[in-house]
């Protein structure tokens, strides 16, 4: 829990400045409504206008929200492209498609509100993570990808000089009782697999 503590403390700041970066991604890579072309030929006769039941447009299932025509949004290709600038990771295209499906969105569109929460869960989770490496890195110390029980001791010796159960620590640590904690048992751990 000090980790997340200390890394919560720093996200703070930093979250302000993401939240003005995600806004300004999904502005550059959204449709605006406004811009879409009308559904309706612009050549069309004044008679084809009728109010004739085959030309008034149907209503959308009772079970189905009508999608906010005004806002802009993200198709799930643009939510691929935009993703990709904020993070440089480009989701597939069935975890987009997973993601749209379990958000439930109205006709394919994401809005600003929705895309800039999914990306502010993404960042702190990658903010974590990072943090985590960096722990990870400084126990690691002969830089071999483990952590030894002797570096693990020594390191939770100079975290917390008191702590006199390091050994029990390391134990619960190294998950798969291999004798060394490697990066899946820490963030096993950690709670973060």
């Amino acid at each position: 829990t000090l980790l997340y503590t200390i890394k919560f403390e720093d996200l703070g700041m930093t979250l302000v400045t993401d939240m003005d970066r995600i806004r300004s991604v999904f502005n550059k890579y959204c449709t605006s409504p406004a811009a879409e072309p009308s559904n309706l030929p612009s050549n069309l006769p004044s008679k084809s206008l009728s109010n004739s039941p085959s030309n008034l447009p149907s209503n959308p299932p009772l079970n189905q929200p009508t999608p906010d025509t005004t806002s802009p949004y993200l198709t799930p290709q643009q939510y691929k492209v935009a993703a990709l600038a904020i993070s440089g990771y480009k989701p597939t295209k069935s975890m987009v498609e997973r993601l749209y499906r379990d958000l439930e969105l109205p006709h394919g569109r994401m809005d600003q509100d929705t895309f800039l929460r999914i990306q502010l869960e993404q960042a702190k989770l990658r903010s974590v993570t990072e943090t985590l490496k960096q722990v990870f890195q400084a126990f690691d110390w002969s830089a071999n990808g483990f952590i030894s029980r002797r570096d693990f001791v020594k390191a939770v010796g100079d975290v917390m000089p008191k702590y006199s159960n390091a050994g029990a620590l390391f134990d619960k640590a190294d998950w798969d009782q291999d004798g060394r904690v490697s990066w899946r048992d820490f963030t096993t751990i950690m709670g973060m697999s």
